[in-house]
């Protein structure tokens, strides 16, 4: 008997067709056993580490994520001159030629400014330039992971660099969750509970209905976010009720709390 897709698998195969057609190229049980969570991909809950007076975050990723990690590490402390560091990150025992930089530095470049390099493209290079070779541990990973091998492969190297850049904390915005511990000059918190049902940001400042456990858990993501600041903090309230306006003024003062206009019509909302 064959079973049909459902609805959902259906629209889900028809906007990935070419990774349907990989998937069907596996052996069924071979691909039962090929699996990768977010965190083993993108996942950003890292410690901060310093290594060779450059900031990068100690990843506990997949061993394929840790490898690209390390070609980008490479190409970092070669775009800065920190050559030191290079040879001891890379698969290189020594830099001694002119002509091994002037190569090495054809290669970064085309790693980090060629727009249709691909991860696997990337992957590829590195490992014939001897930048960092395809070790045991990758390939025993590419064995018994290819599929997920295969479709990490396909996404453009520059997609890599930004979450890279991300997990290194350069971007300038970040999750409440990578945050903890952080403090910033100004903080602007925005509460909107949006689709939100493990969170009742009306609950912070008004009695409301709900389960005790959303009560205290809102309570402490609020925490966490108001001690981020050192200097000014501005909460956002959008569409608040005249019970939480009333209950932020006795939280912040009265004359903290304004009403905030938009729109021509002149139509306001309060706002802590």
């Amino acid at each position: 008997m064959k079973w049909l897709p459902t609805p959902s698998q259906s629209e889900y195969i028809g906007k990935h067709q070419p990774s349907f057609e990989l998937a069907k190229s596996y052996n069924f049980y071979y691909l039962l056993k090929c699996r990768a969570s977010k965190d083993d991909i993108i996942d950003d809950n890292h410690d901060e580490v310093e290594e060779g007076g450059h900031s990068w975050t100690a990843s506990t990723q997949s061993t394929l994520i840790k490898h690209l990690n390390k070609i980008e590490k490479c190409i970092r402390f070669f775009e800065v001159r920190n050559y030191n560091e290079f040879v001891r990150c890379s698969s290189f025992k020594s830099i001694v030629h002119f002509s091994q930089k002037t190569q090495l530095k054809e290669a970064i470049q085309r790693l980090a400014s060629n727009v249709d390099c691909t991860v696997g493209e990337a992957i590829q290079i590195a490992d014939e330039l001897n930048i960092c070779v395809k070790d045991d541990k990758l390939l025993h990973y590419i064995e018994r992971n290819n599929y997920v091998y295969q479709r990490v492969c396909s996404v453009p190297y520059k997609e890599f660099r930004s979450l890279f850049d991300y997990n290194a904390l350069r971007k300038p915005f970040s999750t409440q969750h990578k945050t903890k511990g952080l403090e910033y000059e100004n903080v602007l918190i925005i509460l909107d509970n949006g689709r939100w049902s493990k969170y009742n940001f009306s609950s912070l400042f008004t009695v409301v209905r709900t389960n005790p456990s959303v009560v205290e858990r809102t309570r402490k993501l609020f925490y966490v976010c108001c001690t981020r600041t050192r200097e000014n903090l501005a909460v956002y309230f959008p569409m608040a009720s005249r019970e939480v306006v009333q209950g932020a003024k006795e939280m912040f003062g009265e004359d903290n709390v304004v009403k905030l206009c938009i729109g021509a019509d002149g139509k306001g909302m309060e706002a802590v």
